[in-house]
């Protein structure tokens, strides 16, 4: 998917992004002797709970809620539990907003009491009637009765969004929309989520009793098609959820900043986008939920995307660690650990077929399962790897190579791969002009195995305890400053 080109400047709109960040201050946070400065904002400020809402949780407010929201308002909300059995839908507003004071806990009520529409919370705004300048924070939410769970969030603004320190306890069981859904509508405009937290996950539809009536049920966080602004997810926390983790699939930008996201069905952190990033963010298959499905912990689908300083760490993998769609632009992978260990063979790294330019920088993978560190089929741009090192003593069959590459045109610099298991190989290239060079490969069977033209391996040292340091299969090879104490097999 190739986004249109527009007028605007990405760096714009991220520096934009970073100062809708920067707002965010510590004097605001709600208690704080500065909390006038936030009230100062608005010119409306109403306590909730003396507009008359009840704090014990017996009895909703969302008729009080309904009555007060507006233009240039803020609602707060003093410690206490509020409950809420139908949503609080609120369009085309400007400057509004909800903040918790202290222990303030939103209670919504089980699928079978939530009156209208069972799918969200809070309606803020919609693609076509948006809303600008929303700010939601400090509140817990209190889903741990039995068939509940509620998309708390749902948002459509223009720009101006944030959202921070909003925690949702228990497990997702009623079958409806997933927690969060966040579109900032104009191209031009920002919006900033942090600390939305929802580790408890939920379970596939049809275990709720909303059965029947959705395919698999909850996704965590979504971004979607009407999002064409940009956005920032800083440290969010994703459990288990049936549709996926973190889905993004929308024209605009969304850049991940810290955060975990574990163990979703699909894939845990899903990316599509005009331009994206995921940095310092953990991301873990270390489980399966209660639905037998393929669980990916990183896609990226399609647009511009880059991924640094990011974990991935598969301990009952059963999907690809990270793959690249054929969609996609450009990828840029940098600092990145994979620990790919599980029951079943396993691709640590796959770019697929048809992926436009990709590059590895400082990547590592330990292989405690069977399969490739990394996987190149033919087709697509050329892949860069600069600095890729592959641990474990995981056996050769029955895949034998570490890295494989069908792929024309792919360079291999400083790749440092220690595969000592019984049958394992090292690199397989059967595609043509590959270039592999100012590398360390120890093996059991072959180092490195070539079936292409063109292909050239320079200043690299490659050993194999039970095979050759260089097979030469087929097609043509130029060989300088190597060291082969196993010998070449021509």
């Amino acid at each position: 998917m190739t986004r249109e080109s527009d007028t605007r400047s990405t760096e714009g709109r991220r520096g934009l992004l970073n100062n809708a960040a920067a707002t965010i201050s510590p004097s605001e946070i709600p208690g704080s002797p500065a909390t006038s400065v936030l009230e100062d904002r608005y010119g409306t400020v109403i306590d909730v709970a003396d507009a008359g809402a009840d704090t014990s949780g017996n009895a909703s407010i969302t008729p009080v809620l309904s009555q007060h929201a507006g233009d240039d308002t803020l609602l707060r909300f003093p410690e206490g539990r509020y409950y809420m059995d139908s949503q609080l839908r609120l369009t085309n507003f400007q400057n509004f907003g909800l903040v918790g004071d202290g222990d303030a806990t939103l209670v919504p009520a089980n699928y079978g009491d939530f009156s209208g529409p069972q799918y969200r919370l809070f309606r803020l705004g919609t693609p076509w009637d948006p809303g600008r300048d929303l700010r939601v924070e400090g509140f817990h939410v209190d889903q741990t009765e039995s068939d509940t769970g509620i998309r708390v969030l749902d948002v459509g603004v223009s720009t101006g969004l944030t959202v921070r320190d909003v925690i949702v306890e228990g497990l997702h069981d009623s079958g409806t929309w997933g927690p969060g859904l966040f579109n900032i509508t104009d191209p031009d405009g920002v919006g900033v989520v942090r600390r939305f937290q929802a580790p408890d996950g939920g379970i596939h539809a049809n275990q709720t009793p909303h059965a029947g009536q959705v395919s698999r049920g909850p996704t965590g966080i979504h971004t979607n098609g009407y999002h064409e602004g940009a956005l920032r997810l800083e440290n969010c926390v994703l459990g288990s959820y049936p549709g996926n983790g973190l889905y993004v699939n929308c024209p605009g930008d969304v850049f991940v900043e810290d955060g975990e996201y574990a163990n979703s069905a699909g894939t845990t952190v899903r990316m599509g986008v005009g331009e994206g990033r995921v940095r310092n963010a953990d991301i873990e298959v270390t489980g399966t939920a209660s639905y037998e499905r393929r669980q990916i912990p990183l896609r990226l689908d399609y647009g511009s995307l880059t991924v640094e300083n990011v974990d991935v760490r598969m301990t009952r993998a059963n999907g690809n660690g990270i793959r690249v769609m054929g969609e996609v632009d450009e990828a840029t992978f940098r600092n990145v650990t994979v620990s790919n260990d599980g029951p079943n063979p396993n691709t640590a790294i796959r770019v697929n077929s048809g992926a436009g330019s990709t590059s590895f920088y400082g990547v590592s993978v330990d292989m405690g399962v069977n399969g490739n560190a990394l996987k190149i089929p033919q087709g697509g741009a050329p892949v860069d790897v600069d600095g890729f090192a592959v641990t474990g003593d995981v056996a050769g069959s029955p895949i034998q190579e570490t890295i494989l590459c069908q792929r024309d045109g792919c360079r291999f610099a400083n790749l440092d791969i220690d595969q000592p298991g019984s049958g394992r190989r090292g690199l397989l290239l059967t595609g043509d002009d590959i270039v592999v060079t100012d590398s360390e490969i120890e093996t059991d069977y072959d180092a490195i195995s070539t079936e292409g033209n063109g292909i050239e391996i320079r200043n690299t040292y490659a050993s194999a305890t039970s095979g050759s340091s260089i097979q030469v299969r087929s097609g043509s090879v130029d060989l300088s400053g190597n060291t082969t104490p196993s010998g070449i097999d021509r």
